[in-house]
């Protein structure tokens, strides 16, 4: 295919960076940095690294993930360099794949050949779609004696990890990764049958550092983390932890604590939101209000989310005492001047939304206080994050209709009044419905 006449006047850069917008623009769709690659020579490149930076294997009611790795080593033996584009890889399982490890040969081969043709992948995540039924990985002396272990291959080059619905997980596979910074575990759990299982984690080498670290709950894996951290047996260090995700469920409690109180010198950001972002079968109602956190001893926290009302908050009669909760945790903000956001979530239905918002007045002024308190002697960044989940009514036609959101903006700059006037407060307020994307009011 010819290159048109125009456009090798542009200078590679700019034509990258147009890609780039044009991949971005499509919300990271392959669809129309695909056409692009195909347009000419010059856009060939930057095209195939987008299209190839993350390489998804999974298996589905029409074709096997075996078939899939086929197709894509075709292509890298067609065109070599594609292996050096190749960022991230990731595995789905669904429920109806139980046997997602019996392509372990095939994956080997894969990994293998893009590390032969100069790749480094550096994200690993294996997600499950059935968290009731997690996936398993099989046990290593079920393996034939000619499949190696595959991810052994890509350790070395690993800086993210990213495990959902998934069990038996090998502790090497945390462990054996010397660059492992980030670090994400959701309804997994860890081979620990026995004590050989858990000591093959080797005591001599060193611990990856993780610097970001996201769990839902005490799973088995998270459990193991952090009841070994300290030890020499331990898969992480989480000593030099910047930045911490978890939830605000009354679970999480002592293994947050046991993290906060481990990473205290360098900890940068908190995020602690509701149960409800990994689903509705992760939590119960009751157990999800805000625990009062001492964070005086963390002098670097910049950035801190707290959830401040979930689902049936109000139906629960927490309401109090989630604000009393944040108060405290608030008041308890090293006053060094590094501190600079502050997120508050909530996710409400609409009715509760309001009713929220506009009683609870000696709450909202304790909540209030607080906040103008901690931005006494800095500018606070405070962001109110307002997720809806719409009350249906009929339309005349008889169809259902959406009723349209109030003015969320105007009713917290009432009831925040003295903080929405303070020369050292930015307050933004963001509305959205339940699963979809949020937006200025």
């Amino acid at each position: 295919m010819s290159t048109p006449a125009h456009v090798p006047s542009l200078p590679q850069e700019i034509i990258d960076l147009i890609l780039d917008y044009v991949f971005v623009l499509g919300h990271d769709s392959t669809t129309d940095i695909s056409t692009c690659a195909l347009i000419c020579r010059a856009f060939r490149p930057r095209c195939q690294m987008h299209l190839f930076r993350k390489v998804e294997l999974t298996s589905s009611e029409t074709r096997n993930r075996v078939e899939r790795i086929n197709d894509f080593q075709t292509i890298l033996h067609c065109s070599n360099n594609i292996a050096l584009y190749v960022q991230a890889i990731r595995l789905t399982i669904w429920s109806h794949d139980s046997a997602w490890l019996a392509c372990y040969s095939a994956l080997a081969a894969l990994l293998s050949q893009i590390i032969e043709l100069g790749g480094c992948p550096q994200e690993l995540e294996i997600e499950g779609s059935d968290p009731f039924i997690p996936q398993a990985f099989p046990e290593r002396a079920a393996l034939n004696e000619s499949a190696s272990y595959p991810f052994q291959l890509i350790t070395p080059s690993i800086t993210s990890i990213r495990l959902s619905a998934v069990s038996n997980v090998p502790p090497a596979l945390l462990s054996g990764c010397p660059n492992l910074t980030r670090l994400r575990l959701v309804c997994t759990d860890v081979n620990t049958l026995d004590d050989h299982s858990v000591l093959e984690v080797d005591p001599a080498r060193s611990k990856p550092q993780i610097e970001s670290l996201e769990f839902d709950r005490p799973t088995g894996t998270m459990r193991v983390v952090l009841d070994t951290f300290e030890k020499t047996t331990a898969i992480v260090d989480l000593s030099r932890l910047k930045v911490l995700r978890s939830t605000i469920n009354r679970q999480n409690i002592r293994y947050i604590e046991k993290i906060v109180n481990a990473s205290a010198n360098h900890l940068e950001e908190i995020h602690l939101r509701s149960s409800s972002m990994y689903g509705e079968f992760y939590y119960e109602d009751w157990d999800e209000i805000p625990f009062h956190f001492d964070f005086e001893h963390i002098l670097n926290l910049r950035i801190l989310s707290l959830a401040v009302a979930v689902d049936r908050t109000l139906e629960l009669g927490t309401t109090e005492e989630i604000f009393e909760n944040i108060c405290g945790v608030i008041k308890s903000i090293p006053r060094t001047g590094v501190f600079e956001t502050l997120n508050l979530h909530a996710e409400l239905e609409l009715t509760d939304m309001v009713t929220f918002i506009e009683e609870f007045e000696s709450s909202w002024h304790l909540l209030e206080f607080s906040i103008v308190a901690l931005a006494s002697k800095r500018r606070l960044s405070l962001n109110v994050y307002l997720e809806v989940s719409p009350t249906f009514h009929d339309d005349r036609d008889g169809s259902e209709a959406e009723p349209p959101l109030p003015d969320f903006q105007a009713q917290l700059t009432k009831r925040l009044a003295i903080a929405a006037t303070s020369p050292n407060i930015i307050l933004k307020v963001y509305t959205s419905r339940l699963g979809s994307d949020a937006g200025e009011a």
